[in-house]
């Protein structure tokens, strides 16, 4: 898996395309820019596009007022299930909450929220004597 690294901003590509256009090698454009060569090259090589393309991934199904809702509920109630969570916000009939989701949906925006289950550790039962 590659690193992630801090994208390059607007106005630096198109000063790599302006100086790539005036006859400028890769190399010496990374030397006088203080970037490696290969990061000149891919932005060269994309020359068509400058601009920043959208990140890849689907809309979130809830708004924020549904997720307070979700960690709401969660901490009010701390031994209520998932299942228990979604049945409750199909019965509130709040325009904006009105989403079918899934109780994995709920577990996911709990644990966003810091919201961790645990299982509580079996305590023998123990006589004292006196």
């Amino acid at each position: 898996m590659a690193r992630k690294t801090k994208e390059i901003s607007l106005d630096m590509r198109k000063h790599i395309t302006e100086l790539r256009k005036e006859g400028k090698s890769g190399r010496e454009i990374g030397k006088i820019l203080k970037l490696s060569f290969t990061t000149i090259g891919y932005i060269v090589k994309k020359v068509f596009s400058v601009e920043n393309k959208p990140r890849p991934g689907r809309p979130s199904k809830l708004t924020s007022r549904a997720k307070r809702m979700i960690v709401r509920s969660a901490t009010n109630k701390p031994m209520t299930s998932a299942q228990n969570i979604v049945n409750e916000l199909l019965s509130l009939s709040l325009s904006s909450c009105n989403v079918s989701v899934s109780a994995q949906t709920v577990r996911n925006v709990l644990h966003s929220a810091g919201l961790k289950a645990r299982i509580l550790r079996k305590k023998s039962y123990t006589v004292q004597s006196r």
